[in-house]
């Protein structure tokens, strides 16, 4: 198995109704978008069960101590992390299999009080020395141990085996720039949103903005504002994926059943597919990794075709 889920910041592209999205560019300067997210044990549902999980997250928060600041993060099992304030206190809580291993406090979390903090976390299941658990906080891994992890769900209590969950209790933490993938990713990494210079499509527009497609091959591909992200982050800036989203994106009937997302320059090769549902509130995101950069992205275009 190998995937990836991407999210730059916006609770529509979670699998769970009730979160909030919050735009400014405080709360997340790459894609401009933040969400709060209340329920426990809620988030994405990824292919299968993990064997080893990278979990990449910006978390944005929000003013001084506070009491009122809760968030976590859980692969499957209840592997993850908690931060929370509690007197005046910030604590990281390490959980494992849905049991709290250990915690640290202020100064050790390498966590910035009022602001933005990249966070990485990195498991592998295994027995006792074989398993691996770990978190990077800012850059700097503040907890590594090897250990028995285990991704399957051990209880009713523990988040579904094939589920990554993100809470926040409320709007002073915000999580954006969510990478979640079964292949290594660095705590640097970013989700940004594409900018396109125009678009082409042979599907149907309808009036409220959405597109249909009606045969098997009709495309909608944008072409990418390279030049305006180069001017942004350099041209030497390293692409690893590559994702369309659709909000809603679904099918009517059995002629039409999956949408193919591809990609290129004079020639558009398929990237990957993913078979649609026939609820017509249905997202679905789409795409795969790649090695680029971003001064290869001139000229390039993307987006997706309807299929049988």
């Amino acid at each position: 198995m190998s995937f990836m889920y991407i999210n730059p910041g916006t609770a529509d592209l979670l699998d769970v109704a009730g979160g909030t999205t919050v735009e400014g560019g405080k709360f997340n300067p790459y894609g401009g978008v933040a969400f709060w997210q209340p329920s426990s044990k809620k988030g994405v549902t990824i292919p299968e069960v993990p064997t080893e999980i990278y979990a990449k997250v910006t978390l944005a928060i929000r003013g001084a101590l506070s009491s009122s600041v809760e968030a976590h993060m859980y692969a499957g099992n209840s592997n993850g992390w908690v931060i929370r304030e509690s007197s005046g206190t910030w604590y990281l809580d390490m959980v494992c299999c849905n049991t709290q291993i250990e915690h640290l406090d202020n100064e050790e979390i390498n966590l910035n009080f009022n602001g933005l903090n990249d966070i990485l976390f990195h498991a592998k299941s295994g027995y006792s020395e074989q398993g691996l658990y770990s978190i990077t906080i800012n850059g700097v891994e503040v907890f590594k141990r090897n250990r028995t992890v285990r991704f399957v769900q051990s209880d009713s209590y523990a988040v579904p085996s094939d589920v990554v969950a993100f809470y926040s209790r409320n709007e002073k933490a915000l999580f954006s720039n969510i990478i979640v993938s079964d292949t290594p990713v660095g705590c640097k990494d970013q989700v940004g949103i594409l900018p396109v210079t125009e678009t082409d499509t042979d599907m149907t527009r309808n009036d409220d903005g959405s597109y249909t497609a009606t045969t098997a091959g009709q495309r909608f591909i944008q072409t990418i504002d390279a030049e305006a992200l180069i001017n942004t982050y350099g041209g030497a800036s390293h692409v690893s994926g590559l994702y369309i989203s659709g909000n809603p994106a679904y099918t009517t009937g059995a002629e039409l059943t999956k949408a193919i997302a591809c990609g290129g320059k004079e020639t558009l090769s398929d990237i990957a597919s993913v078979t649609l549902s026939t609820d017509n509130t249905a997202k679905t995101l789409i795409g795969g990794a790649v090695s680029m950069t971003l001064e290869d992205l001139r000229g390039y275009r993307f987006g997706w075709k309807a299929w049988a």
